[in-house]
């Protein structure tokens, strides 16, 4: 399968489903009446996170350099996406919150960082959340067997000039259907890419949901460890 391929597989279970933990966390570091004018979701994905800070701001923008991510997903009457790079929202409003939902892994933050300043209003916010979703015990019952991986899902800001206002780390849990539970498997692409070799489909996901039903034949109870860390530049 082509990393185009591979991109559009990601963005297909990405968009069906994903864990409903992205407005839980961005409450453990917004204030429930703290309100922003503009709001920009740095690597947006299909836009479960977007639409997670639009509930604290006027108007959303999401952004993610992954075409087949953004095209999946949903604007609503205060939230757009774009495959732009920060560099072409120059003429843009200034924004007050930047949000990284998992995405800062991937990018060199100096640089980042170099880029939004001019893109910012003073005191502005950012705020950079993850989750792991602990499936090792689903993993074993498959008879899946991860690789190692160098994934940092407390990746951060460490400029001099960045001052780190709040960092909130954290269990939660929440409840997943069987169907619910194989979009989230696979959308890993270890995973996936065993699951198509186990299941002798390109589309495995309806016998991976079989198999999960038989594990547990109501909804799966699944817990998650949570990151956040709100950051702002210095005076």
């Amino acid at each position: 399968m082509s990393t185009d391929d591979y991109g559009q597989a990601t963005a297909l279970h990405y968009d069906a489903w994903r864990p409903p933990l992205h407005v839980c966390i961005l409450a453990t570091g917004i204030a429930s009446r703290e309100r922003f004018q503009r709001g920009l979701d740095f690597g947006c994905g299909t836009g479960h996170s977007t639409h997670a800070l639009a509930k604290y701001c006027s108007d959303v923008i999401g952004i993610d350099p992954g075409e087949k991510m953004v095209s999946r997903a949903k604007p609503s009457k205060k939230v757009s996406f774009s495959p732009q790079a920060l560099s072409s929202l120059e003429s843009k409003p200034a924004f007050d919150v930047v949000t990284f939902a998992g995405s800062l892994h991937y990018v060199d933050s100096p640089q980042v960082i170099g880029e939004l300043r001019p893109l910012l209003t003073k005191g502005a916010a950012l705020i950079a959340y993850d989750f792991e979703v602990r499936l090792h015990d689903y993993f074993h019952c498959l008879g899946f067997v991860p690789g190692t991986s160098d994934y940092d899902h407390q990746a951060g800001f460490e400029q001099e000039d960045i001052l780190r206002i709040k960092c909130v780390n954290r269990g939660m849990s929440f409840r997943a259907s069987s169907e619910q539970l194989a979009h989230l498997l696979l959308s890993l692409r270890d995973f996936r890419e065993w699951a198509e070799e186990t299941f002798q489909s390109r589309k495995p996901h309806a016998s991976l949901s079989e198999r999960l039903s038989q594990l547990c034949s109501g909804e799966h109870q699944l817990s998650a460890r949570t990151y956040l860390t709100r950051y702002a530049f210095k005076d």
